[in-house]
């Protein structure tokens, strides 16, 4: 053999020996790596089994979260101001609108236009999103939803959920995706139960489209009481933080402590907190389980004051999803929701509805309460708002130059004339200014300083405090004042509760203004109801309760009952003693000159003398001419007081008796039917 064939032979050889070697190292790496698969499987299967069994029944299983039933607002009688009631919508996913909408424009939006898919399009959108076509002909032609209400209502959800979309991505400084974009939105609102019936039987026609139970507050009786019963709206996350608080249990929150529940539980009285802590719902979990957007919370009134009684806890439901339409196949386990208190309210609907009947078209509050214990049994403001159209209206009812947002018992600060002409008689007598005999004379417009003059153009003589009272003699309180000077004067009006919240269980209450006389002027002005003093109804309420009960402070409050609780004790939180030490004899002379009002002074053509009453007129002035904030406030009947109320009118061109009159004589009479029923008969 030459040595060239050898030489053949063996480069053969070594070629051979080294593609064997490199095959047993790619058989080695294969090896090696099958190995490393089924070791990160058994890793897998074995260690992490149950985090990824989670993982996948999360995926199959959906937690849909069950909304609870706020508590009924009834009325002393058990009449209904606030249910529950439920609507039904029918809702798409946002993708779903969205090229639905495109493909009847055939217009892409801005940020799509991007997209390479979109760049390439030479047909309209319906070729590429033939699902979402075929889905919404199907909406079209079995619920039988108008096409034009059905593009109109696409395009409203887009242009809202793109304009936010725009706002967000532009404050991130990048593109956001945002939550409305992966919702679900409706396309029909309020849907009859036929079509719902449709939508649930028909499902696998409908993929992606759900019924979404809604509920929400209904109003029976509209705008009687809505300043009272206050509104409700869904809660966002972005203000959670700013009412989270507001569900915490703490003694501290003025809302909670202003208040105690009283148990008998051996014998040991059970606080608030104690009593509600069942109630109380991690917040967080709220937002886990989806509740974003429908959780509903008191914003005014009853509704936002006793809003943790009001709430009830949310349940939950876990369902097992189809993949094919996204749908419940099986309920697979269910907490029911927790309905909320109801609450019984010591407003009388009858008597509510007369008085806010009785103030007609005109600016102005009725407030009746027991001056006893302080329960609120009207409490009337106009103009008002209807609550079950409450959202629908609202631009025009914040623009209403009238303002019936105003909660005008609680919040309308206005001077209160010559009704404070009682706190200061008070004070004079007690204080032994004057004495109850003493005389003072009235000399009328035709004397004394034009600023300071009576109300009477000739005057009134020689008068005592009781004829002061009753013939509202201006020029007497002057006098009165005077001598009493303005540090007196702030001490009394302090103890009657004026510059103070009355602490009444609705929120937003304004406390007016109590000013500290600085001049001799300036303590006349504030003797007779005027200048910079301010006072709200429930104010002068509480003034004329202390005159009729013989000198207790009561707390004003509408909480009667609460359902399951023994019983409701409203705990007065006002500074200082619960009862002025006002003489006797005093109380006898302000009463006798209040019972005179009625029949032979200021209110004498009222016509309400038949029901015994004794109280104040008061006119306060405004700077513009035939322009008064008119009042009555008074109790009856006055030898044994059952009701006390005030009446305040406005912005009226006439004086006290006249503008209230008419406001005042339907409530009396249906505060006291027998005595209307005797008139009738008599007549």
């Amino acid at each position: 053999m030459n040595k060239s064939r050898k030489k053949d032979i063996y480069k053969s050889n070594n070629a051979t020996s080294t593609h064997q070697h490199r095959i047993k190292i790619i058989l080695g790496i294969i090896i090696v790596l099958f190995f490393i698969l089924i070791l990160r499987l058994g890793f897998i299967q074995i260690i992490e089994g149950e985090k990824y069994s989670g993982i996948s029944d999360k995926r199959r299983i959906r937690k849909t979260p069950i909304n609870a039933f706020r508590g009924k607002i009834l009325d002393r009688n058990g009449e209904v101001f606030a249910d529950n009631r439920h609507t039904f919508d029918i809702i798409a996913p946002y993708k779903d609108l969205l090229y639905f909408l495109l493909s009847q424009k055939g217009e892409l939006l801005p940020r799509l236009e991007k997209i390479n898919a979109h760049k390439k399009m030479s047909e309209r959108c319906s070729t590429c999103h033939e699902k979402q076509d075929l889905l919404f002909r199907r909406l079209v032609n079995v619920l039988g939803i108008n096409k034009r209400s059905l593009i109109k209502i696409a395009g409203e959800t887009v242009k809202k959920v793109e304009i936010v979309k725009k706002d967000v991505s532009k404050r991130a400084g990048k593109d956001i995706v945002i939550l409305e974009e992966v919702s679900k939105h409706p396309v029909i609102k309020d849907a009859s139960f036929k079509k719902v019936a449709i939508a649930e039987a028909q499902g696998d026609n409908f993929p992606g489209i759900v019924v979404r139970a809604n509920p929400y507050r209904w109003y029976p009786n509209h705008n009687l009481a809505g300043h009272i019963i206050g509104y409700t709206q869904k809660v966002k996350k972005e203000m959670w933080e700013n009412y989270k608080h507001k569900w915490d249990c703490l003694d501290k929150e003025s809302f909670v402590s202003n208040y105690d529940i009283n148990v008998e539980k051996n014998k040991v009285p059970v606080s608030f907190c104690e009593k509600m802590s069942f109630k109380i719902t991690n917040i967080d979990r709220l937002f886990s389980l989806g509740f974003l957007g429908d959780i509903l919370i008191g914003k005014t009134g009853i509704e936002s004051y006793y809003n943790m009684i009001l709430s009830g806890n949310p349940g939950e439901r876990y369902e097992e999803i189809t993949y094919e339409n996204s749908r419940a196949g099986k309920i697979i386990l269910e907490r029911p929701p927790e309905a909320g208190e109801d609450i019984s309210l010591t407003i009388d609907i009858n008597i509510q509805r007369i008085a806010r009947e009785a103030l007609g078209d005109l600016r102005g509050a009725v407030v009746v309460m027991d001056p006893w214990n302080g329960e609120i049994i009207a409490m009337a403001s106009n103009p008002g708002f209807n609550l079950n159209t409450f959202n629908k209206h609202y631009n025009h009812i914040v623009n209403d130059k009238n303002k019936p947002l105003l909660n005008r018992p609680i919040q309308s600060a206005l001077p209160p004339g010559s009704t404070f002409k009682i706190v200061t008689a008070v004070a004079a007598l007690t204080e032994k200014i004057v004495t109850g005999n003493q005389l003072f004379k009235c000399y009328g417009q035709g004397g004394g300083h034009t600023r300071f003059r009576c109300s009477s153009k000739y005057g009134h003589g020689m008068l005592s405090v009781e004829k002061a009272i009753h013939h509202s003699c201006n020029v007497y309180f002057f006098k009165v004042a005077d001598e009493m000077g303005g540090e007196l004067l702030h001490k009394w009006g302090k103890l009657f509760g004026f510059g103070e919240l009355s602490m009444i269980d609705i929120p937003y209450e304004r406390k007016g203004i109590l000013p500290k006389p600085k001049s001799v002027s300036e303590s006349k002005n504030i003797s007779i109801g005027q200048g910079r003093l301010l006072a709200t109804p429930v104010q002068v309420t509480r003034m004329i309760a202390i005159i009729a009960n013989g000198g207790k402070k009561v707390r004003p409050h509408v909480i009667g009952d609460i359902n399951n609780t023994d019983s409701v004790e409203m705990q007065d939180d006002t500074d200082g003693e619960n009862t002025l030490k006002i003489p006797k004899s005093v109380l006898e002379i302000v009463r006798n000159g209040l019972a005179k009002v009625a029949t032979e002074g200021t209110g004498r053509n009222m016509k309400i003398e038949e029901y015994l009453v004794a109280g104040k007129t008061g006119t306060a002035e405004t700077h513009r001419k035939n322009d008064n904030h008119t009042w009555f406030t008074g109790f009856a009947p006055y030898n044994k007081p059952k009701y006390c109320f005030t009446v305040l009118v406005e912005h009226s061109p006439l004086h006290a008796a006249e503008a209230t009159a008419p406001v005042l004589r339907p409530v009396l009479a249906a505060l006291f039917p027998e005595i209307e029923a005797k008139q009738r008969i008599n007549n």
